[in-house]
């Protein structure tokens, strides 16, 4: 059997505040999937959406994963659940000689491989990803490959009636682009000129209650760092960020969402300055 899929949203680029406040449509999905085989761009094999806690929060939990790209995938059913096996869009990025913004680099000649199982059992879902990537740069000051890794595990375990509780730890040297925090890949060694890895681990812990069928609301606390080698960058790059959601979501009718969050985070760089912001957001979901 063959089934595509094309989504979108209007969170593109075009919107002015100035004039009329339009905003262009973004793809989101498309792909083609015949029997066990995916192919197009979806969300990545790595994450496990069953784990993802539910926020008006667009960017989601610090320690989240959170990334859509071109890939193929297998899908291979077992009596436990599913293994999956994929080739993903490979992309390296690498944070810049002055410890600013993550800048990225071209030439990558290796698909990152995925390889996930998940297990569904009677007393919830579980799964385990492993990921190899090729971090490779050639900006004609620096030309140097590596290869790096990470891993996710991810429970989804019911509790009462409909309530859940959502766990999910990532950890490796090559995490960097896949989760929310969006830290960079690696940095550049200026002495060896060299790539160099460091490791970084985030996640989160989410328990969601309904309080009617159509009400319910979900607490989740994240974290994610990053371990930087102070030798070769400044004291100013980001080590950790931490976030808080409390919300409350009213679905009236199927596929109609409102939802009203409080939003804590923080962000700390190395040189132990930190910052926080707290934010009240109120959004509305349509699902046609």
């Amino acid at each position: 059997m063959f089934k595509t899929k094309i989504e979108g949203d209007l969170f593109g680029a075009g919107g002015t505040e100035t004039y009329s406040n339009s905003y262009g449509l973004r793809l989101r999905r498309a792909y083609g999937e015949l029997g066990h085989l995916l192919v197009g761009q979806e969300w990545s094999t790595f994450i496990d959406l069953a784990s993802y806690a539910e926020t008006v929060d667009f960017g989601g939990p610090a320690g989240s994963l959170f990334i859509r790209q071109p890939l193929i995938r297998w899908t291979q059913p077992m009596g436990f659940g599913s293994l999956q096996f994929a080739l993903e869009n490979p992309e390296s990025t690498f944070t810049s000689k002055d410890g600013s913004a993550p800048t990225s680099s071209d030439g990558e000649s290796i698909p990152d491989i995925i390889v996930r199982a998940n297990v569904d059992t009677g007393f919830g879902h579980f799964s385990l990803a492993a990921m190899g990537r090729q971090l490779i740069i050639d900006d004609g000051l620096y030309d140097d490959d590596t290869f790096g890794g990470a891993a996710s595990f991810t429970a989804v375990i019911p509790t009462f009636n409909k309530d859940k509780f959502r766990f999910q730890f990532n950890y490796g040297n090559a995490l960097g682009r896949y989760m929310e925090a969006e830290f960079a890949d690696a940095f550049i060694n200026p002495v060896t000129r060299k790539i160099e890895t460091n490791v970084q681990y985030g996640g989160l812990v989410a328990y969601q209650h309904f309080w009617t069928d159509s009400l319910r609301s979900t607490l989740i606390y994240s974290y994610a760092e990053r371990d930087n080698d102070l030798k070769y960058v400044p004291d100013t790059v980001d080590k950790s960020y931490q976030s808080v959601h409390a919300n409350l979501f009213w679905s009236p009718v199927k596929r109609i969402n409102f939802g009203l969050e409080y939003i804590w985070a923080m962000r700390e760089v190395e040189n132990g300055d930190d910052g926080d912001i707290n934010r009240l957001q109120f959004g509305f979901q349509y699902l046609f």
